[in-house]
């Protein structure tokens, strides 16, 4: 999201005075900062929902600052609409009354049945997202099942080391959130794969350190929490909304067609 394109959204926003904002989280996070920068208040909010992109826990205190309330964080898919939603207790709770969650066992893959489809009687769906259900008691928001450790889908969440060793691209979060917890501006970011063994880093704007730096602090920490050798090596400073549509904090270009590798690279 440009500046021009933040100054306008907030300039209907400050008119508008809504209860709620409800959106992609990297978009809600451009606006944040933009209000932060610029010392602009939006009174009367009285929660932000983010979804379709995972938001670290330094970005929603950011977003949180921003706009003077809360930030929930909520599950769906597109194939069933909203599935879960953060409770006051901070569990991705199941709110949906006709789906039925659970994990695979042996996977950790989600697995979704719609018991009330009026196009089909029953429909039991593999999702590809990796967590797991657990029962939790009630709240007063949704049943009784909970997502944990909910990372996405997994076929394109692998990162690939030099030898062919992998993790799951859900490190990179946590290994930046630990950079923002320890003082570092929080920031928006895309990381992109194209060969194994090394990986582009994509920010919105200059770290405090230089982007170089950071490149440098990633790949250490990564290395130690996984154990995996991978170069994270500089990429661009700016707009990120032209890397994916429905951006994520990390894109998958191994062995993909030439067509789908970002072009900033």
């Amino acid at each position: 999201m440009t500046n021009k394109s933040s100054s306008y959204v907030i300039e209907k926003l400050v008119k508008w005075q809504p209860d709620y904002i409800y959106g992609y989280s990297s978009s809600i996070l451009a606006l944040a900062n933009y209000l932060i920068d610029r010392k602009i208040t939006i009174s009367k909010v009285k929660l932000i929902v983010c979804t379709a992109e995972q938001v670290l826990p330094a970005q929603k205190k950011i977003i949180s600052q921003a706009f003077g309330t809360n930030v929930v964080e909520e599950y769906g898919l597109t194939e069933f609409d909203i599935v879960g939603f953060e409770d006051s207790k901070g569990d991705l709770r199941i709110v949906n009354p006709w789906l039925i969650a659970e994990s695979e066992s042996e996977t950790d893959t989600i697995v979704i049945s719609d018991v009330y489809r009026t196009s089909q009687s029953y429909v039991r769906y593999q999702t590809g997202d990796i967590g797991r259900v657990e029962s939790k008691t009630p709240s007063g928001l949704g049943g009784a099942k909970v997502v944990k450790c909910l990372q996405g889908r997994v076929g394109d969440r692998l990162v690939y080391g030099n030898l062919g060793d992998s993790f799951h691209a859900s490190e990179i979060s946590r290994a930046m959130n630990s950079y923002f917890a320890s003082g570092g501006a929080v920031l928006d970011f895309t990381v992109v794969q194209l060969i194994k063994g090394e990986c582009f880093l994509h920010v919105n704007i200059e770290p405090d350190i230089g982007l170089s730096a950071l490149c440098r602090q990633l790949s250490e920490s990564l290395k130690k929490r996984t154990t995996v050798s991978l170069e994270v090596l500089p990429g661009t400073i700016g707009e990120l909304e032209k890397l994916k549509n429905k951006r994520s904090y990390f894109i998958q270009c191994v062995g993909k067609p030439a067509g789908s590798i970002p072009r900033e690279t």
